[in-house]
């Protein structure tokens, strides 16, 4: 059975928002391989995925109690996703937010030049996160880097969610220092290229907790992915 992830969305407290209307939550799949030594964030790039085909249908399978937007997060790279075909379905499915979660983005610079070579890329998800736009769905981009980030500012994201590489978790959840390094130097290239939208990094429940401990840049965090588990009741 198909199950769900939930990918929690904290905004910043003690700050005017850049963000209007923040999702309250981004829907994945749940990676099917589950293991203490694999991270989520990782196990979802993993090539044994069922992907969209399989998301949308399992999204008809459960109630989703939210307070607020709800967002999905889909692998845009996929060559044989058509947003199109997809729009429907999405919107009856109450979804009015739409980020490329996973991204290619996520793997290291040398799976990433491969699989640029054959249009697995950035830019193949940029623009499909562009026909959700103009179809009239909210848009984050997820990304990893500084570079990465002043393509998505190209399609004018409301808000940048920012992840580690694959190869940051080699060592465990990479440190705060460490992630907070990627979203200073993002926050940097965005300002010189004035773009105006929020910033979320990646973060644990804990530290949802403590807003004092994040860096300056972020407007807010996107918490580890948890598997959607519906109130019997």
């Amino acid at each position: 059975m198909t199950s769900l992830s939930s990918w929690r969305i904290v905004p910043r407290r003690n700050r005017l928002s850049r963000v209007s209307a923040a999702p309250q939550q981004f829907l994945t799949l749940s990676a099917p391989l589950q293991h203490d030594s694999l991270p989520p964030e990782v196990a979802l790039l993993l090539p044994n995925q069922d992907g969209v085909r399989a998301l949308i249908p399992a999204l008809r399978t459960v109630t989703i109690k939210s307070n607020g937007p709800l967002g999905l997060g889909l692998f845009l790279a996929d060559p044989f996703f058509v947003v199109d075909h997809r729009i429907d379905a999405i919107k009856q499915a109450g979804i009015t937010w739409v980020t490329n979660l996973p991204s290619v983005t996520q793997y290291d610079d040398s799976i990433a030049l491969q699989l640029s070579e054959v249009q697995f890329n950035l830019n193949r998800e940029l623009e499909r996160l562009a026909s959700f736009k103009m179809a009239g769905f909210h848009i984050a981009v997820t990304v990893t880097d500084a570079a990465g980030s002043v393509e998505a500012c190209r399609i004018d994201p409301e808000f940048l969610i920012v992840l580690p590489h694959v190869g940051d978790f080699g060592a465990g959840f990479p440190s705060f220092r460490q992630r907070g390094a990627a979203i200073d130097a993002i926050a940097r290239a965005t300002k010189e290229v004035q773009w105006t939208g929020g910033i979320y990094g990646l973060g644990t429940a804990i530290e949802a907790e403590s807003e004092s401990l994040w860096p300056d840049a972020l407007d807010g965090l996107i918490c580890r992915p948890q598997v959607y588990t519906q109130d019997p009741h």
